[in-house]
């Protein structure tokens, strides 16, 4: 018994070790772990996913992010469908995916700052039944001053339109424009 405890370990200890090195088959990156983003903006994370083996199957089954969006005021979309359900090539090339993974819109009233988050894939081995894996990205958007925009000065035209009616009205008023205006009424007033 003792005899083949020492056969079986290292036996085992292979296999957990050759099922560990497979679980690295998926390489995930991003273009750009940190991006800029002004306030009122949104910025885009690409990503390339890379089937590492030439031999495994793999399939895409999910993702995960850890971040604190609603402290922050920022929203994600995650573009996890946009992938291809499996990264599988007969021909031997390692098959690859590159495309937007998931976007950030930064409301015009974020706190400037960084924010940190991860990005998670889950995918399997399709030739390991019940094999589960996962590969993580950190990312970071930092945000900056928005645009401000200079404050609406009044247009002089209005003001200057203004004042000519008043001055108009004052001047009719100054000419004895209201007796000929009387007379008319008292003209109208008399024919009726």
């Amino acid at each position: 018994m003792y005899r083949l405890f020492h056969i079986l370990t290292p036996i085992g200890l292979l296999l957990c070790l050759s099922g560990m090195a497979r679980a690295q088959s998926l390489d995930f990156t991003l273009a750009s772990e940190e991006l800029t983003a002004p306030q009122g903006s949104s910025v885009d994370f690409t990503s390339t996913l890379t089937n590492a083996s030439a031999t495994d199957a793999l399939s895409l089954n999910g993702s995960a992010v850890t971040f604190d969006f609603t402290s922050a005021h920022l929203t994600l979309t995650d573009d996890f469908a946009t992938t291809p359900y499996d990264l599988t090539d007969s021909s031997g090339v390692e098959p690859t995916w590159t495309g937007t993974l998931f976007s950030i819109s930064v409301a015009p009233s974020t706190p400037l700052g960084s924010y940190a988050g991860s990005y998670e894939i889950d995918y399997s081995d399709t030739s390991i039944p019940s094999s589960f894996y996962s590969s993580t990205v950190n990312f970071q958007v930092d945000v900056t001053a928005g645009e401000t925009l200079p404050a609406p000065t009044p247009e002089p035209g209005n003001v200057v339109l203004l004042c000519g009616f008043i001055g108009a009205g004052i001047l009719f008023l100054a000419c004895g424009g209201h007796r000929n205006l009387k007379a008319s009424n008292d003209k109208e007033n008399l024919q009726q």
